[in-house]
């Protein structure tokens, strides 16, 4: 037993939760990203055109630029554990044990962290 331990320190949390501006700032980030993604593809994509010509433009249009930002967020949440704003601000998401996200947990992330137990937490 080091002299700083403590029968306490285990009870410390060795994670530090994301003050709110952090978390506003990356999720700024993040959808200042999903519109770029939206208009590229808007002016790249000949997917409008295509819907167009099949008649079925709305509803297609809106369920393909929902994939396309959950795509975004679960490709970077699997691969790198954090979307570009969480990497600008340096934060990361754990779920209520503060272990990293399972596949499921980073899935139910992409919509909404406010409802479960998944909380950003500053990153070292």
């Amino acid at each position: 037993m080091d002299n700083n331990d403590t029968i306490f320190t285990d009870l410390v949390p060795k994670e530090t939760e994301a003050s709110k501006l952090q978390a506003v700032l990356s999720s700024s980030i993040d959808f200042a990203i999903d519109i770029m993604n939206i208009v590229l593809s808007i002016k790249f994509s000949p997917l409008p055109d295509l819907l167009r010509a099949m008649g079925g433009e709305s509803v297609a249009f809106l369920i393909g630029m929902l994939l396309l930002v959950t795509l975004y967020r679960f490709i970077f949440l699997v691969f790198f554990n954090k979307t570009i704003g969480m990497m600008i601000t340096r934060i990361k998401l754990l779920n209520g044990n503060l272990k990293p996200l399972s596949t499921l947990e980073k899935l139910t992330s992409i919509y909404r962290t406010r409802f479960s137990k998944i909380k950003y937490y500053k990153d070292k």
